[in-house]
């Protein structure tokens, strides 16, 4: 009602309220008009169970009803009568449903008025529908029946469904973050995963590290959507109030925190050395109790993946890296070589640093001092050749390897070791 001033208070209460309820859509496939009327109006006294409402679609012929499904292919319980334009107008309509549309879900009510025409048993064979009433034997109380076991039907397989393409989604992007070998590329796969899950547009994510120490503050690694452009800043300035309390309590509390439009997912990894990782996802859809199921299978994926690449990360360590000197080795400078190509070969030199009598330096002063020395050498070869963007390794016990580029200037190395002077 409107009052002396305009305005529709309880109207807009009550549309608001419906705008919260979920849809389940009937349509009504009817040439009898007078039929179709009382049986949408029959239809209209039904309520829904709490949380959802009706939502009543009519068509007049095959033709409505084809372009009905194409507008809305979400409808749950479709009424069809089975002669229409023709005498088996709606078989055809069930058949195209089900056949060439390909959908299982729908639920299926064939209505006659003929039955000697098509007669039950037959068509309960023939054709997969789920109930076939002649309109004489229809009443209000009877559709109630109808349309309440039916919903439930189509709720339970929905769910199924969804179920299973969740699963898929996620067995998917386990496939596709486990093929990474790197923090980088796995981080970035992560993000864009949980985007495919969620199905978010206008959203996005961040991948942060978080180090033991409360105090410091978290930096991100990665980015995804919304959040693109922010890599490498701190975690706290880029994130809303509300993201920045649950992405702290996270860290807190040591575990996942989902709220209706974003989430935060803690991993923890006790072998990076104090280092744990934090997933922030920003949805642009309410995240369903569905959505945070699949997220949570997804999340133990996550933490396989993270312990793979630390293994890979050691196996890597101990493969390519002198370990007491905490430098690359010959085995690290090798594999440089080889993942050189042609014209990249053309354009690098390799340079051999010896240490006149490392030997017997090594006999008169110990292994502490030759250490010194070495850390010594291959900081003054890192502060001359700097500018040309060195590859230096440790080759043996008393040499060190350089790819360097074929533009340097020797003549500015040999002038800075003649005038440096290396001291214990």
């Amino acid at each position: 009602m409107q009052d002396k001033e305009g305005l529709f208070v309880f109207a807009a209460e009550e549309e608001q309220a419906d705008t919260d309820l979920k849809t389940w859509k009937i349509l009504t496939v009817e040439d009898d008009l007078d039929y179709q009327n009382a049986l949408v109006n029959s239809l209209k006294e039904l309520k829904a169970k709490d949380g959802y409402k009706y939502e009543l679609l009519t068509a007049n012929s095959v033709p409505e009803a084809a372009l009905a499904l194409s507008m809305h292919p979400d409808i749950a319980l479709i009424f069809i009568d089975v002669v229409m334009e023709e005498d088996d107008s709606g078989l055809r309509l069930v058949n195209t449903i089900r056949e060439v549309i390909g959908n299982a879900e729908m639920r299926i009510v064939l209505l006659t008025g003929q039955p000697g025409f098509a007669p039950e048993s037959d068509i309960m064979k023939m054709l997969d529908i789920d109930e076939y009433w002649n309109k004489s034997d229809l009443s209000a109380e009877k559709l109630q029946s109808i349309v309440n076991s039916n919903m439930r039907t189509w709720e339970y397989i929905s769910q199924i469904r969804s179920a299973k393409q969740g699963l898929q989604l996620v067995l998917d992007a386990s496939r596709s973050i486990n093929g990474k070998h790197d923090m980088a590329s796995f981080s970035y796969a992560v993000l864009k995963e949980i985007s495919n899950i969620l199905k978010i547009t206008e959203g996005g994510g961040i991948f942060c590290s978080s180090n033991s120490d409360p105090s410091s503050e978290c930096l991100i690694l990665s980015t995804h959507g919304c959040f693109s452009g922010i890599k490498g800043q701190p975690v706290g300035p880029n994130l809303p109030a509300e993201m920045l309390q649950d992405f702290k309590q996270a860290i807190r509390e040591r575990r996942h925190i989902f709220s209706k439009h974003h989430s935060v997912f803690f991993f923890e990894t006790p072998d990076q050395q104090g280092a744990d990782y934090i997933t922030i996802v920003k949805s642009d859809n309410p995240i369903s109790e569905q959505n945070e199921y699949l997220l949570k299978v997804f999340s133990e994926n996550v933490s396989t993946g993270f312990a793979n690449i630390s293994l890979l990360n050691r196996l890597t360590e101990l493969a390519y890296t002198d370990v007491s000197l905490n430098l690359q080795n010959r085995n690290w400078l090798t594999r440089e070589i080889k993942n050189m190509n042609a014209q990249e070969r053309l354009k690098t030199r390799l340079v051999i640093f010896d240490i006149y009598q490392f030997d017997e330096k090594a006999f008169t002063f110990g292994y502490e001092f030759c250490n010194k020395l070495m850390k010594l050498v291959y900081q003054s070869i890192v502060d001359s050749f700097t500018r040309y963007d060195p590859r230096i390794a440790l080759i043996s016990n008393k040499a060190f390897g350089m790819l360097v580029s074929v533009d340097f200037d020797i003549s500015d190395a040999v002038s800075y070791f003649q005038n440096k002077k290396i001291r214990n």
